[in-house]
């Protein structure tokens, strides 16, 4: 902790106790509950120093970490000294005349000057700590000339005699009585103008700077409008005790929502990056609590239900650390997700999401699980109107059917129109596209929402690149399936066809050749009978059967033709004569 941020928790030790000193006042002393400062300003108090020392911390030097310090510990002394007359009073106290004066002067001071010439700053500076543009430097000198001013005329013209719980009938000099209303009117006139800075520097801004601009020019728009009431009030009708309550109020209102609408922009959109502080301050804060209450209360109550003694002390104190240990862990990560709730807001709903994918990536081992689990999970957690991711398939594999969508187009119930906006993120893996994702949505995407997107999509990288390979081994298989099959239906009609030829063949030799030769063998044996008794009785049936024969031959050629290669085959000699020798 360096000095600056100890000095900024000295001086919000000191608002606490400021603030601890107006409630004791409020509570013990009737005369003090003459306006509503309780409890509005002094807890606006103590939050803005805290919300200042929480900047100064993580971004020492900051301006406006200390203007918001300056702010709370001005309005809680403010509080203080505008009652602690009526203490004084009640109880006849009597301080020291010159210690009065002081009092009565810082009284005046922290009343309106210190505090409007705060708030102008902070309006005009917030949220980077600069001017937003070199011509509101007037603003800025002109400020100061009316605190410098205020202080002057409370120092110079305000009388020792005229101020104090004890003064009677104070007589102010005439330039006071006129010189007072001029420098309450510039103090109005000064926030009116920072307002409008903070409007225009609002206008001029754009994505997150301009969410966190948004609430601090409302909460300018109402401090303005708050000290205007306050001030022609009895002009417009707002008289008496009832009246002077209410216009108070009012101012009080607007006073406390600096502080609300700084932290919201500081909490909900990431200023100064304190939500990383504040979100570990509250789990450290509330894992400490429970291990001592925790720790505590088991010990007292299992000695009460045991009956404390000596000899069990040690036994009680082992239990009960035992019981806390074993529950630390859960109350832990119930911890973690509440300080993200309390500190980040809705932004955290996003990431636990992108946590919840992770898990849920290792149980969606397919497309038709995988793919649907990240489209509905991209969409809820950027507030997109449709969002599909399509997982990119090359060649064949890309006929296949491997997309989702989020609201599913069969769910009529959460169909949203399509928007004019629309973003395509491409979901690369080792340099290489393996999906695309894209999101409808209105009104565009802000940088953390889109940061969002590219976290989940490259979370789902390396999946959806698995699911692509799964693919395309996938459809490879089935190509080889397929080619399988085809070969083994070629191979069968390829046998069919073949057991088709052979049959024809047979039937043509049956039909063609075989008749020429199916008597000869029955005729040969008949003529070898018969040659010996008269040989010239044999020519003419032997003649015939070579006949036979030729015709056999020739039309064997014939069906043979084709399938083997043509060739002269030559005549056998005992065919070629017609007579024997």
């Amino acid at each position: 902790m360096n000095r600056q941020t100890r000095v900024a928790v000295g001086l919000v030790a000191v608002t606490v106790v400021l603030g601890a000193v107006h409630t004791w006042m409020y509570i013990g002393w009737p005369a003090t509950r003459t306006g509503p400062s309780w409890p509005i300003m002094t807890v606006g108090a103590v939050l803005t120093t805290g919300l200042g020392a929480l900047v100064v911390a993580r971004r020492s030097g900051h301006r406006i970490g200390w203007l918001f310090v300056l702010i709370g510990l001005s309005v809680a002394s403010s509080n203080v000294l505008s009652v602690y007359e009526h203490v004084l009073l009640a109880e006849d106290i009597t301080l020291a005349r010159g210690l009065m004066v002081a009092l009565a002067w810082l009284t005046m001071l922290v009343d309106l000057p210190a505090p409007g010439l705060l708030l102008v700053l902070t309006f005009l500076l917030f949220p980077t700590g600069h001017l937003p543009s070199p011509r509101w430097r007037i603003l800025l000198w002109a400020s100061w000339t009316t605190f410098g001013l205020f202080v002057v005329m409370i120092l110079v013209y305000s009388r020792p005699e005229n101020v104090g719980p004890f003064a009677r009938d104070p007589e102010f000099p005439m330039l006071f009585d006129v010189a007072s209303p001029i420098l309450v009117i510039s103090v109005l006139l000064e926030l009116v103008a920072a307002s409008v800075a903070a409007l225009l520097r609002m206008r001029r801004a754009s994505g997150e700077e301009r969410q966190q601009l948004r609430w601090l020019a409302a909460s300018a728009v109402a401090v303005a409008v708050g000290l205007a009431i306050a001030i022609f009030g009895e002009t417009l009708g707002l008289r008496g005790p009832v009246g002077e309550w209410f216009r108070l109020f009012l101012l009080y209102l607007g006073v406390v929502s600096v502080p609300v609408a700084a932290g919201l922009a500081i909490l909900r959109y990431r200023l100064y990056d304190i939500d990383v502080f504040l979100n570990r301050a509250v789990v450290l804060t509330t894992l400490t609590a429970f291990v001592a209450v925790g720790y505590v209360a088991l010990v007292v109550v299992i000695g009460a239900v045991v009956g404390q003694r000596g000899d069990e002390s040690f036994t009680t104190s082992l239990l009960a650390f035992v019981v806390v240990a074993l529950a630390f862990q859960p109350v832990r990560r119930f911890v973690l997700r509440s300080a993200d709730r309390l500190v980040y807001g809705r932004r955290a709903a996003p990431y636990e999401a992108l946590a919840d994918f992770s898990d849920g990536v290792s149980r969606a081992p397919s497309a038709q699980e995988l793919l649907p689990l990240l489209a509905e999970t991209l969409g809820r957690s950027v507030n997109a109107r449709r969002t599909s991711v399509s997982l990119d398939l090359p060649g064949a594999a890309a006929s296949a059917l491997r997309s989702a969508t989020y609201p599913p187009a069969h769910d009529r119930s959460l169909a949203a129109p399509a928007s004019a906006g629309a973003v395509v993120i491409d979901v690369r893996d080792r340099d290489a596209r393996v999906a695309e994702i894209r999101l409808d949505v209105d009104p565009p995407l802000s940088g953390d929402q889109r940061q969002l997107a590219d976290d989940l999509a490259q979370q789902a990288a390396m999946a959806l690149r698995n699911l692509r390979l799964e693919a395309e081994l996938a459809d490879r298989v089935e190509q080889l399936v397929a080619r399988t099959t085809e070969l083994e239906l070629s191979r069968r009609r390829l046998v069919a066809a073949r057991d088709d030829e052979r049959h024809r063949l047979a039937a043509a030799l049956q039909q063609a050749v075989v008749a020429h030769l199916e008597s000869m063998p029955a005729d040969l044996g008949r003529l070898a009978a018969t040659v010996g008794a008269d040989p010239t009785a044999v020519e003419a049936p032997v003649a015939q059967h070579i006949v036979a024969a030729g015709a056999a031959l020739d039309e064997l050629r014939t069906i043979s033709r084709g399938l083997v290669p043509r060739q002269t085959t030559p005549r056998p000699a005992a065919l070629g004569r017609t007579r024997p020798s």
